[in-house]
């Protein structure tokens, strides 16, 4: 189940971010909050799908977990139903396989923690852009 949305402005931009590390996820949570989105929090992997389908983000923020193929499987379904949809992955720790799958996956932004909160907003930032471009 998803948590509601921290909403600041009608017009802005709708993130949808999943972390289940819950230090990991008060440091992404902060830093994405300023007023110019629309953030709805997905603590659960199962819900994030469910809601990219019913309110398209503009955005995903994506926590992947060390040692969880689930979290790849996640994201390579939300790539066949949303594809327009810009990813911002973090990885708890990287792997080989993990970054094969990444790299196919093609996101805005891919780091392993620790990764700075300017620099996630950054990515958002940029996604936003890209997505802009390819909408126009």
């Amino acid at each position: 189940m998803t948590s509601p949305a921290i909403r600041h402005d009608r017009s802005a931009p709708r993130l949808v971010l999943c972390a289940c590390d819950r230090s990991t996820a008060s440091t992404l949570r902060a830093a994405l909050i300023p007023p110019e989105f629309e953030l709805h929090c997905c603590p659960a992997v199962e819900s994030v799908i469910e809601e990219v389908v019913r309110r398209r983000p503009e955005v995903v923020v994506y926590e992947l977990r060390a040692q969880c193929p689930s979290d790849l499987a996640v994201l390579q379904l939300l790539k066949r139903v949303a594809p327009e949809v810009p990813l911002v992955l973090i990885a708890c720790a990287g792997s080989l396989n993990q970054e094969r799958v990444v790299r196919e996956l093609r996101p805005v932004y891919y780091a392993v923690q620790p990764a700075e909160p300017e620099e996630i907003l950054d990515a958002v930032h940029a996604a936003l852009g890209r997505r802009a471009r390819h909408t126009a």
